[in-house]
């Protein structure tokens, strides 16, 4: 919620701001997103904690739970690099990232689909 608010009232100054000084627009939306960031940072503490729990309660291999976690930050980095070159007016270069990520996400998940594959033909 609190990142909400602060985005809006960025925004919001940002517009008030942009003719008079078009510099001033662009500190505050950085520093918004760098402090919208930081509470975001403190919102993953308690899923992390949730998901070692699990790991403790159902012992599962890493070759489960590695996967989730590279798709998961190569998700979250996509976006963020997709949005600021989008910002920048860089759409082809936004697509080039989504592109490499999707493919990233891919090849972060072959072990997994190798050990689904494995099971498969043990079941064949």
């Amino acid at each position: 919620m609190k990142a909400i608010l602060l985005a809006l009232t960025a925004g919001l100054a940002a517009s008030a701001l942009q003719k008079s000084a078009p510099v001033f627009p662009l500190v505050l939306g950085l520093t918004a997103c760098a402090t919208i960031l930081l509470l975001t940072v403190e919102l993953t503490s308690p899923i992390i904690s949730f998901f070692h729990r699990a790991g403790e309660v159902i012992p599962l291999s890493g070759i489960y739970l590695t996967p989730m976690w590279k798709c998961l930050a190569i998700g979250v980095l996509e976006r963020i690099g997709t949005a600021l070159c989008k910002d920048a007016g860089q759409a082809s270069a936004a697509e080039a990232i989504r592109l490499a990520a999707t493919t990233a996400a891919l090849y972060a998940t072959l072990p997994l689909l190798e050990e689904f594959l494995s099971l498969l033909e043990k079941l064949l």
